[in-house]
């Protein structure tokens, strides 16, 4: 009997790319302690969809592994096409001139920033997921999983001291440590091996467990940000150490807890949905921003819980129609 779905990660994916906007737009006015503490724990969204990724990588077949990454390269990057060719036609409507420089290009080749191409730079994401793709093809065929594994939480802390070094010297942007190297290979090979232990994981650490240790770890985070604010060092770094432990146990929950939303819509759409609503997202708090000054007179940047509402909510319904639209094509072919 095949293994049931599990539905919880797919439920949590709408969660994840909630969190991604929250960061992106705050979910409440900028200087207040909620803007400052949703940001910081929303940070989390990007580190579990690497996460996701590596987790469903891994086969017991090392034939099925390379024909799993072969396919995710080839779907990520159709996906990814099909978005910028979107985003183009978007940005060219809106006003935006791309910015042809040799450095543009030399930092989208290292760092997968995208920006000077969209205007925004969410979709680093998908490049960096294609890199992450091939370099798992290249650690398949040698046989490297094991200094994967080692190099995964090494990669991390290069990353975290990185980032306090930039910052120390005036010299960062996020795309130095927001990338495939620190930020996506760490998490994906964390999902992988999460897949290939998972049955010692969940003994160890049962439902009851678990969300205990989601506790601790959530607590950890807090306790990070809060030496980080005393010792006035900024929050806006892409890493915190206490990233990876509740990364970790928020995922360990979703396995302990694997059905939830089974048999509901939300559950049924929301992985495809997800990946539309993270696409476009900015194109619609583009939307959102010119009605509501147009017609109204508002500065959306004055309400950000609204704002936050209506990115979501719009978002969702073009996402969960896609997903709609693409399980009934697919139906009749």
């Amino acid at each position: 009997m095949p293994k049931q779905r599990n539905t919880s990660i797919d439920i949590f994916r709408m969660v994840a790319v909630a969190l991604v906007i929250i960061q992106h737009y705050r979910l409440f006015n900028m200087d207040t302690a909620g803007a400052l503490w949703a940001g910081l724990y929303c940070r989390i969204a990007v580190p579990f969809f690497f996460m996701v990724s590596g987790y469903f990588s891994w086969r017991e077949e090392p034939e099925r592994r390379t024909a799993f990454l072969k396919k995710q390269i080839s779907t990520i990057g159709g996906i990814l096409v099909g978005s910028s060719v979107f985003l183009f036609i978007w940005d060219f409507a809106v006003g935006f001139k791309i910015r042809l420089t040799a450095r543009n290009f030399l930092y989208l080749l290292l760092f997968n920033e995208p920006k000077f191409l969209f205007g925004h730079a969410h979709m680093w994401y998908m490049l960096a997921l294609i890199y992450i793709f091939v370099i798992g093809l290249v650690v398949e065929k040698l046989r490297l999983h094991r200094a994967a594994y080692i190099a995964a939480p090494v990669l991390f802390a290069a990353g975290v001291a990185l980032d306090l070094y930039l910052f120390s010297h005036g010299h960062r942007y996020a795309c130095f440590t927001r990338n495939f190297l620190f930020d996506g290979l760490p998490f994906f090979y964390m999902g992988q091996l999460i897949h290939r232990k998972e049955g010692r994981i969940l003994e160890l650490l049962p439902k009851g467990r678990g969300l205990a240790v989601l506790a601790a770890a959530a607590a950890l985070m807090w306790l990070e940000a809060t030496f980080m604010m005393r010792a006035g060092l900024s929050l806006s770094r892409t890493f915190f150490l206490s990233i990876p432990p509740l990364s970790f146990a928020v995922f360990v929950n979703l396995l302990n807890f694997p059905a939830i939303g089974r048999g509901t819509l939300l559950a049924r759409y929301a992985r495809d949905a997800s990946m539309i609503i993270y696409i476009i997202h900015h194109a619609v708090e583009d939307t959102v921003k010119y009605v509501a000054e147009r017609f109204w007179g508002i500065q959306m940047f004055q309400h950000s819980t609204v704002r936050f509402i209506l990115i979501f909510l719009i978002s969702g319904v073009i996402g969960f129609g896609y997903a709609w639209l693409s399980e009934r094509r697919a139906g009749k072919n």
